[in-house]
């Protein structure tokens, strides 16, 4: 597959994908248990929507395209998504399922979207780029682990 990101015309189904489904996520009627890497790879730090190309990607090995998504009761930014959604509440509430911005990242703060900080004992679940996974330290991760430049990093 050439592309990653962007979304389907048809949101029906995408549940039974076990890809989504993390048997950690504390809440288990969630379906969607990972959020994607929307960075804006010219460090913009706005979202990126739609498809990226694969060799945009600068470092395949090193860079996160699936993170465990945060949890936190009650939040309202925190979106909680279930097989009964109708298909147009599920499309908006999947656009929240992404990280684009440095706050979006484990170590940002309570009152915003993230990638999950404490999920499996202190480590977090990343899929990269080129395929392979790994556990990494949250608190340790930064937009430059997202595909940015050190520079665009800071």
């Amino acid at each position: 597959m050439p592309y990653v990101g962007g979304t389907s015309s048809s949101f029906q189904n995408y549940y039974e994908l076990k890809i989504f489904d993390c048997p950690s996520y504390p809440l288990k009627e969630q379906t969607v248990d990972y959020c994607t890497n929307a960075f804006d790879l010219e460090g913009t730090l706005t979202e990126c929507f739609g498809f990226t190309k694969l060799d945009d990607f600068p470092r395949h090995g090193t860079t996160i395209y699936l993170a465990d998504y945060e949890y936190i009761p009650n939040a309202g930014h925190i979106k909680i998504i279930v097989k009964d959604d109708p298909p147009d509440t599920m499309k908006v509430k999947m656009q929240s399922l992404d990280a684009w911005h440095t706050d979006h990242l484990p170590s940002g703060g309570d009152n915003t979207r993230r990638v999950a900080r404490d999920r499996h004992v202190k480590w977090l679940n990343c899929l990269f780029i080129d395929g392979h996974s790994a556990k990494m330290k949250p608190l340790e991760i930064t937009a430059h682990d997202y595909g940015l430049s050190r520079e665009q990093s800071q």
